[in-house]
């Protein structure tokens, strides 16, 4: 009977456990995610929990060509259902329990570096997390990472800074 009633506990303290460490959805968060072609280009989106976000676009490039700065940014209000939709991919992305790095075990010539790094930041209830990916072909990410990641492109393409 003892031990009836000790697994029973413990499966539903395990069940309690389980439901509150899979957030779906942030509430307090800063978040940033960046994809750059060192040299050439760069687009970094930004969102918050006052449903601000910021989509900037530094093609270095044509800069370097042109010999001016001219970056592209903008700036805006999320609708609601946007709004919900980033707490939503972002609590499933489980940024938290994602590696710090990917893709910089290996040794890479100085002549290679024409690689994509990408970088994700993310504050949230007092915690900051930061993750550097490089060479993203051998990978394998979460599927909340890649939602995420997939969401984003999608708001770039809704949301695209002017030419």
């Amino acid at each position: 009977m003892n031990k009836r009633v000790a697994l029973w506990s413990f499966f539903v303290v395990m069940m309690l456990c389980c439901c509150f460490s899979c957030q779906t959805k942030l509430d307090d968060f800063v978040f940033t995610y960046s994809l750059e072609s060192p040299g050439n280009y760069k687009i970094q989106v930004s969102f918050d929990d006052q449903k601000n976000y910021k989509v900037e676009r530094y093609n270095y490039f044509m800069d370097n060509f042109a010999r001016k700065r001219d970056p592209k940014i903008l700036e805006g209000t999320l609708t609601d259902g946007e709004f919900e939709q980033v707490r939503t991919v972002l609590g499933e992305a489980r940024i938290f329990d994602m590696k710090d790095s990917y893709g910089f075990e290996k040794e890479v010539s100085s002549k290679d570096m024409g690689e994509v790094l990408t970088q994700v930041y993310l504050k949230s209830e007092g915690k900051e997390k930061y993750i550097s990916i490089r060479d993203m072909m051998n990978e394998k990410f979460p599927q909340g990472y890649i939602k995420l990641v997939k969401f984003i492109n999608q708001f770039c393409v809704d949301h695209p800074v002017d030419e």
